[in-house]
């Protein structure tokens, strides 16, 4: 490459090989210095590059490509000279060469400071359509939201405009069609944006589609005015859009689509520190893939919706099993286990491939689990595993919800040995959480079983069902409970009606907690304080005082919860709420008529004009008469108060003081009618023209100039008439200050009572898990009578008798349809007759073979064992007419005919693995069950 310089009125820099030229303008000074600082290095490079330039005066050099002129701050600081010519120049310090003030910005360069020699060809790009362009910016909100998705690139960035969540260039065009949007293209000097975006009342339901159904994270830029001073520094922006929370399937708190009735668990799975690398009793595992290299991995798992926080240390090869048992909705695995290990924990999690976030743990090591101090673990947490998995968790929680207030409960360490192993084979063969075929819940046990009254209630049913406990103590507890309620229908009924009528607290709370709980969320938190409080006095009422009911409601803490239910409903105006809630769901369904209009028009949908007429509605809305009696349906939000008058002191004297004001109003809009003679005048507050004086009809054709002389007209038409009358302005604005105080005393007041939950928030915890402790026993009661179910015996033996077992669902889909379930009997573990003595190990049936034709009932008959011990573990009634169990560790199950191709494995293969894991896992206390092994084999060879 070859470049020269003229010092005149423009200093050119030019590339012949790319054919870029670039034109610095410089003042008149700058280019007299200019010319003698540089005639040395001139007439040097001149010589040097004679060669290169035209032979005679009339050919003009080849340049190739076009000419682009760019701004002087995108070129390489410093001045153009031969590197030979050096010496020559003069570089004297001090000597400085300015740029004019262009593009607002002004620079200086010191002479010395300068590159010398010949411009490289890399300092220099070759020419491209997007460089030939001129440098256009985009708007300030489209620019934002390009910024926000180049920071954010894994997620789907919706923006707030105004009353809409949009979305912008290829995420409008990919996601458009898939959420019903019209895709529009937005105009702009940079060229047509595509974009597209829906009413911000939406926004759970295309979180629902987008997060739920299609599993990807979306990032939510909400709306917020710059103060002064950050209008200065942005450059006189009005609003900023920053990121303020990443929406993941873990990471639910208080959304609508949130499952009521399932946990909402985020997974963390980490290689476990070295001193936690044991071997455990039990060991429940799949062992489809080798995962021998991996030693032990650090499990936690957190319901952010609820607060409930887990950790347990076990073996990679229980993997699939853990992860089957919580079913949760994301998995975060540290990245340095698929570095390491090349595949070994992201092959069990091929089914949930779309749960897996893998995160980069290693910058966050030294982030600490955020908890409440709740006591409520029943095991000591090890700190330097709770070092490992649930640092991780709080280092991504924080990461997705950046300025949020974890309030969790001190992680709960989950021991094996206190609880019965369940495989993932097992979970799914007896059909526990949901069927085989086509994996819903109508017809799995976990349906059959359930009558609870609270959807916190049927989380703990359901958490109890997958982890039964190996605790006779407990289990005994628990089964004293249902018997309790069971011999009292009355204290049954009345329970349940009240338990009816309680709101899901744990939830609650923890959304309180989070900052995102609104008043009606603290009227029904205190509602549930009372509701709870009159279970407790009713269950008190119908027991007697060594009642495990009666120990059950001891755990209840009264004072501080009851104390503050008091506060809140004195607080806050229910009346007031439910009028707040009704017209805005009034404005919520014209904006939703708009945006439907919108949507079914023809042709781009235009954004921008729907903006406008949403703006129109809500100004229309906005008008306020005051002095007047306007219909509820017309009143405007900023009028409705859902604190009471008697809520603070100040509040009261605010209200005293806003009556008095619009009394003044009432008094000078009668003045006004009669001093005009206008009986249509009304005085009125809009946003766009402020307090104005308002009459129509026959009134318009008066003249109150001569009346009232400081009036001034601001709007006239044949049917109305608006003019400014100084006496209202000034009325209207110490109204409008009353209001503001009015709403910053209202939001002192609930932010008050917010910090009153979170103050409490363990005893709030702590009564919610007695009432979901009471709600499941009382359910089971309900269960035990409707179903005819006994309670079980459990001792510490190895054997099983059981006398007419039925199989729950079996017989709930004959009785649907008219039909008995036949009973039967089972014996394991002890003799076949009363008078035989099991004195050897002959005699000791631990094992038994079902033959049978076809639709004899044999895996029927194998799965109601199973499902007969694991409800009684759980804690219910069992479906018999006597069963005495011996505590059993773990399940294992082969059931069912299905191959795995992708892993290379036919429908042998698989049963003989399965087959195999269970001989190597399965203990002294383990119950298995085997249906149909070597299938397709003769028999002898079906029996071996």
């Amino acid at each position: 490459m070859i470049g020269y310089v003229h010092a005149r009125a423009y200093c050119t820099v030019s590339t012949f090989r790319s054919g870029v030229t670039t034109r610095i303008r410089l003042r008149s000074h700058d280019v007299r210095n200019f010319n003698a600082q540089f005639r040395l290095s001139r007439r040097s490079l001149s010589t040097k590059n004679a060669s290169n330039r035209p032979k005679n005066d009339n050919e003009k050099p080849k340049r190739g490509g076009k000419r682009t002129t760019v701004k002087f701050g995108d070129l390489p600081q410093g001045l153009v000279a031969s590197s030979s010519s050096t010496k020559d120049a003069d570089t004297t310090p001090g000597k400085e060469i300015q740029k004019p003030k262009l593009a607002g910005k002004r620079t200086t360069v010191k002479f010395g400071d300068l590159p010398q020699g010949l411009v490289a060809a890399s300092d220099f790009p070759d020419a491209s359509p997007e460089d030939a362009k001129p440098s256009v910016g985009f708007p300030t909100v489209i620019q934002q939201a390009r910024d926000n998705m180049l920071k954010f690139p894994n997620c789907i960035v919706l923006t707030r405009v105004g009353g809409f969540y949009e979305l912008y260039f290829h995420q409008a065009e990919e996601w458009a069609a898939q959420l019903n949007l019209k895709l529009a293209r937005k105009k702009t000097s940079a060229g047509p944006v595509p974009m597209a975006g829906f009413p911000f009342f939406q926004l759970e339901r295309f979180l629902n589609t987008l997060v739920q159904d299609h599993r990807v994270h979306v990032a939510i830029a909400e709306e917020t005015a710059n103060d002064p001073s950050q209008r200065v520094k942005s450059g006189g922006l009005m609003f900023d859009r920053q990121i303020r929370r990443i929406v993941t399937p873990g990471t639910l708190i208080d959304e609508k689509f949130l499952q009521p009735n399932e946990h909402n668990y985020l997974l963390g799975i980490v290689e476990a520190p070295q001193a936690d690398q044991r071997r455990p009793k039990t060991l429940a595992s799949d062992g489809f893939i080798p995962l021998s290299g991996l030693g032990q991995l650090s499990f936690a798992w957190i319901d952010l919706s609820s607060g409930d926080f887990m950790i347990q240390v076990a073996p990679a090869s229980a993997l699939p099993s853990i992860v089957a048992r919580l079913a949760p909705s994301e998995i975060v695995v540290d990245q340095r286990l698929r570095d390491s290990h090349k595949g070994l924990v992201s092959h069990p999690l091929q089914e949930y491939e779309d749960r897996v976030s893998w995160y980069d743990y290693s910058q966050n090591e030294d982030k600490t689990p955020a908890a409440d101090s709740d006591q409520q673990a029943s095991t000591p947490v090890p700190a330097k595993t709770t070092s490992k998995a649930a640092r991780m968790l709080v280092a991504y929680v924080e990461e997705q919800l950046p300025g949020a207030d974890l309030q969790l409960r001190t992680p709960q360490s989950y021991e094996e040995t206190q609880h019965m192993s369940i495989d993932r084979n097992t979970l799914r063969g007896l059909e526990i959480l949901k069927t085989l075929k086509d994996g819903t819940e109508k017809g799995a046990l976990l349906n059959v079983v359930r009558r609870t009254s609270t959807r916190s209630g049927a989380r703990l049913l359901a958490e109890r069902l997958v982890s039964p406990s190996m605790s006779l103590s407990e289990i005994e507890d628990r089964l004293d409970l249902v018997q309790e309620f069971l011999v009292r229908p009355d204290l049954v009924d009345e329970t349940t009606a009240l338990l009816k009528r309680t709101t899901d607290s744990p939830r609650l709370v923890q959304a309180i907690a989070f900052g995102k709980g609104d008043a009606e969320d603290l009227l029904n938190l205190s509602r549930t304080v009372s509701l709870a409080k009159n279970v407790a006095d009713i269950v008190h009422h119908y027991t007697n005082e060594d009642s495990p009911l009666r120990r059950q409601i001891g755990k209840f803490e009264w004072e501080a919860p009851t104390e503050l239910s008091k506060r809140i409903q004195e607080a806050i105006d229910e009346e007031g709420l439910m009028t707040r809630y009704r017209v805005r769901d009034n404005d919520a369904a014209d904006a939703a008529a708009l945006a439907q209009e919108a949507i079914a028009s023809e042709g781009a949908a235009d954004l921008a004009a729907l903006h406008k007429r949403l703006g129109a509605i809500r100004s229309a809305k906005s008008v306020t008469s005051e002095g007047s009696n306007e219909d509820e349906e017309t009143t405007s939000t900023d009028d409705i108060w859902v604190m009471r008058r008697t809520a603070s002191p100040i509040l009261a004297a605010l209200h005293d003081q806003l009556f008095s004001l619009r009394q003044a109003v009432s008094d000078l809009s009668t003045k006004l009618q009669t001093q005009l003679g206008a009986k249509s005048l009304t005085l009125k507050m809009t946003p766009g023209l402020g307090h104005i004086v308002h009459v129509k009809g026959k009134d318009t054709k008066s003249d109150f100039s001569h009346i009232i002389k400081e009036a001034r007209t601001v709007s006239a038409s044949k049917t109305t008439r608006s003019f400014y009358l100084p006496s209202w302005t000034s009325l209207g604005a110490r109204i409008e200050d009353a209001k503001l105080r009015i709403r910053s005393e209202e939001q002192r007041i609930f932010k008050s009572l917010r910090e009153g939950v979170c103050a409490n928030i363990v005893p709030l915890r702590r009564n919610a898990a007695v009432l979901d402790e009471l709600d499941v026993a009382c359910s089971s009661a309900i269960l035990a009578q409707e179903c005819n179910l006994v309670r079980p015996v459990l001792d510490e033996s190895r054997s099983m008798q059981i006398v007419d077992g039925r199989h729950m669902i079996v017989e709930a889909g004959l009785t649907s349809s008219g039909r008995s379930f036949t009973p039967n009997d089972t014996l394991i573990g002890m003799p076949n007759h009363r008078n035989d003595v099991a004195s050897n190990a002959n005699n000791n049936r631990s094992i038994h073979l079902i033959t049978g034709p076809n639709m004899a009932g044999k895996s029927t008959y194998l799965r109601q064992t199973a499902l007969i011990s694991i409800l009684a573990q759980t804690g219910l009634y069992v479906p018999a007419s006597y069963a005495r169990l011996g505590l059993v560790d773990a399940v294992f199950s082969r059931i069912g005919s299905a191959d795995n191709l992708y892993q290379d494995q036919s429908t042998f293969m698989v049963e003989m693995l399965e087959t195999a894991q269970i001989l190597k896992n399965a203990g002294p206390r383990s119950l298995v069950v085997m249906d149909e092994v070597g299938r397709g084999t003769t028999s002898e060879d079906g029996v071996a």
